[in-house]
């Protein structure tokens, strides 16, 4: 049997700060749990075209905070 991978959609929090991003997850209440980061400079966005559904970017961190690149498809609810 083969099973198919569908994307799986995770709330996430993107906080920018002068010179660090933090890729944050809501936990209960007003908290947030820190899932990755990396400094500012070593952040690349880009858009992907999607004209059908929301605005949907890939996040490239080139080195997150174990010295690894990273990339996440996200897809904003709003801009």
């Amino acid at each position: 049997m083969l099973f198919t991978s569908r994307p799986r959609f995770t709330p996430l929090c993107l906080l920018l700060f002068s010179d660090l991003l933090l890729i944050t997850q809501p936990k209960s209440g007003q908290r947030l749990q820190v899932l990755d980061y990396a400094h500012r400079s070593l952040v690349q966005a880009q858009q992907v075209p999607d004209p059908s559904g929301p605005p949907t970017f890939r996040l490239s961190l080139l080195s997150n905070h174990q010295g690894r690149p990273t990339q996440r498809l996200l897809q904003a609810s709003s801009l």
